[in-house]
């Protein structure tokens, strides 16, 4: 079961999806006239919800950041390994995704290699905001070796502080529409 949380964010809203929905507390962006898009062509979407995939193999810090995305509103789905994470990437669209880097399998680096280099994935997932979760120590022990111009701002750090998360998610989303109400 997984845990209620409070955070800052509006709730979810139980309105319908069509339109803009910020002003009834929903998470989701305003748009223009048009048809809504894609993560996959770059452009925010104008009346789904953001969507957030995490792929974190340590369940506890996976189910607490699932949770916390959920009840604010966010559509959010989970992988617990690599391989498992590109096929939910290649169905789900994800807006920003949420990477572990010790996961079973393929590391969250050759994971973000995939979706950024390989042909099926590059072109949808070139402006798919990444940060990726891990510890203090393995990221200065890694990051220059795996993926050197990742800044730190990118790093989210376990264990997981609250406010941080959503803070980084929360401003991912406003840089990617100024616009809509998060």
């Amino acid at each position: 079961m997984r845990p209620e949380f409070t955070s800052s964010f509006p709730p979810r809203s139980t309105t319908s999806n069509t339109g803009s929905n910020a002003a009834a507390g929903g998470a989701s962006p305003e748009g223009t006239a048009g048809e809504a898009s894609s993560s996959a062509s770059g452009q925010i979407p104008q009346s789904a919800e953001y969507r957030v995939l995490v792929v974190e193999s340590d369940i506890d810090t996976a189910d607490l950041i699932v949770a916390l995305l959920e009840n604010a509103g966010f559509a959010v789905e989970i992988a617990t390994e690599g391989q498992y994470g590109l096929m939910l990437a290649d169905t789900f669209e994800p807006h920003l995704i949420l990477m572990g880097l010790s996961l079973p399998g393929m590391n969250g680096y050759e994971m973000t290699q995939i979706l950024r280099n390989e042909p099926r994935y590059s072109q949808r997932f070139s402006f798919t905001r990444i940060f990726y979760l891990t510890s203090k120590d393995h990221m200065l022990q890694k990051r220059f070796h795996s993926l050197p111009g990742t800044p730190m701002s990118d790093y989210i750090f376990k264990p997981v502080d609250i406010p941080e998360l959503l803070d980084k998610v929360r401003r991912a989303f406003a840089d990617m529409n100024p616009a809509a109400e998060i």
